[in-house]
């Protein structure tokens, strides 16, 4: 199961071990195993299970340094309190994972409990692609993992699973003896669960008061995924969410060049103007409800990223430009013209739901730029405030100008001067225009307004 843009999300992967941890309790209610060393592997799978729990728990709650904080801390969240004491009583099945040499089970209950560990230490990885081993973010999405709501929506789909592992503990001692496994052996082999499940419906009534509105935020994927070029709107999908993740990036950057910014201001030009045409097109054809909004809306924001490139092209820096970056803009224009074409007669992707797919993707570009804009404003305003932007005197207006003696000479001589406060208040102002959108609704087949689309479809973005 994945996401209707094909990556697969953090919700996936768990939905995935729950359902193969169904199917082992569903064989092992119904089959004995066909014998002693069956038994014996699926008894290793099972505590792979129980440490894969305690390594997503772990992960979970922030990895070595959090969880320390959490076991530190006076007055901590009580699910990351309750989540703590889990990964506590999990510690055990972990040391056994370490140390076990047994061979693993491959198929029927095993094998399903180790397709359920690989899922859960799939989902560990894909949070891990989002901040490094001293907690520091990776992604623009990073901040989710420090959403309250988020951990607790995320811990009470844990412990719920973590309660289905530890009833299975009942089955597997009964088919391992049935195989031929000594009672005595069985006693030894086996986990005691009996504290984990505690601790997991402890876990699970907490976190169940906290778990509501990331619905959203358990969509999230891979931190920097590889881009995508089999399909056009696809590819376009990844190079703005590329785009989204290097702004986020780069505002947190000491040395950043004008150049840099100015590509950014062209692809918000160059994918607005599409969006504008489109939007116009499917008017037209009552594939979109409140047309004319959107199509001003759209259009205000292409003016004002218009006006950030020209306010752009008036500064200069030293630092020089990506060709990286360059390269993904200039893809981002020939992608538009194919998804989003400027003409009726150009070759572009026409879904067959009759545009809503496009919509809810439209509504996803603006939105991602919303947020580069706010990120580019952020870079603009600390490389200025480093003294690292200048200006050329000839581009000085006479009110930026008529206080200051230094800036008269140089707008007479033409030379350069550090950007003065009205030029980058005016970039200020632009950005602050470029960072709005509209959620564009889709009509019904009766004309009726239809549900706002999500911001994520096509593009993966969550806000």
């Amino acid at each position: 199961m994945t996401r209707g843009d094909g990556r697969t999300t953090y919700a996936d992967l768990l939905h995935l071990a729950a359902r193969r941890v169904g199917t082992a309790a569903a064989t092992l209610a119904n089959e004995r195993f066909s014998d002693a060393e069956a038994a014996r592997a699926a008894v290793e799978s099972y505590w792979g299970l129980l440490g894969a729990v305690h390594s997503h728990a772990w992960q979970l709650a922030g990895g070595t340094r959090r969880v320390e904080g959490i076991w530190a801390s006076r007055e901590p969240e009580p699910h990351d309190r309750a989540a703590a004491r889990l990964i506590d009583t999990l510690a055990p099945a972990a040391r056994h994972v370490m140390a076990r040499d047994v061979p693993l089970a491959r198929s029927g209950v095993g094998g399903a409990w180790e397709s359920a560990s690989q899922a859960l230490g799939a989902a560990s990885d894909l949070l891990a692609t989002h901040r490094d081993h001293r907690g520091v973010y990776r992604s623009p999405d990073g901040a989710h993992l420090e959403d309250s709501s988020f951990r607790a929506t995320a811990y009470a789909g844990l412990s719920d699973l973590c309660l289905t592992i530890t009833m299975a503990d009942r089955d597997l001692a009964l088919r391992s003896g049935q195989a031929g496994v000594p009672w005595r052996e069985v006693a030894r082999r086996l986990p005691d669960v009996e504290a984990v499940a505690q601790e997991a419906r402890a876990l699970a009534a907490i976190s169940s008061l906290t778990a509501a509105g990331a619905e959203g935020a358990i969509e999230l994927t891979v931190a920097r995924p590889k881009i995508r070029t089999a399909d056009p709107l696809l590819e376009l999908g990844d190079r703005i969410l590329r785009l989204r993740a290097n702004a986020w990036s780069l505002s947190g950057e000491a040395h950043v060049g004008i150049a840099a910014l100015s590509e950014y201001a062209a692809a918000g030009v160059i994918v607005h103007t599409h969006v504008c045409a489109y939007l116009a097109e499917a008017g037209t054809k009552g594939s979109l409800s409140s047309a004319k909004s959107a199509v001003e809306s759209a259009g205000r924001s292409r003016t004002a990223w218009a006006n950030v490139h020209r306010g752009l092209s008036e500064l200069r820096s030293a630092t020089p430009g990506s060709a990286a970056l360059r390269g993904d803009v200039s893809r981002i224009r020939d992608l538009c013209q194919t998804v989003f074409p400027l003409r009726r007669d150009a070759g572009g992707v026409h879904p067959a739901d009759g545009g809503r797919g496009l919509n809810s993707f439209a509504n996803g570009s603006m939105r991602s730029f919303t947020q580069i804009a706010g990120w580019n404003a952020k870079t603009l305003m600390a490389i200025a405030d480093s003294g690292l932007v200048f200006a050329p005197g000839n581009v000085l207006s006479g009110a930026d100008v008529s206080d200051d003696p230094r800036l008269v000479r140089a707008k007479l001589e033409g030379t350069l001067v550090r950007a003065p406060g009205q030029l980058l208040d005016r970039l200020a102002e632009a950005y602050r225009s470029a960072g709005t959108s509209v959620l564009l609704q889709a009509a019904s087949p009766h004309g009726a307004p239809g549900g706002s689309p999500s911001v994520r479809d096509g593009l993966g973005i969550g806000v």
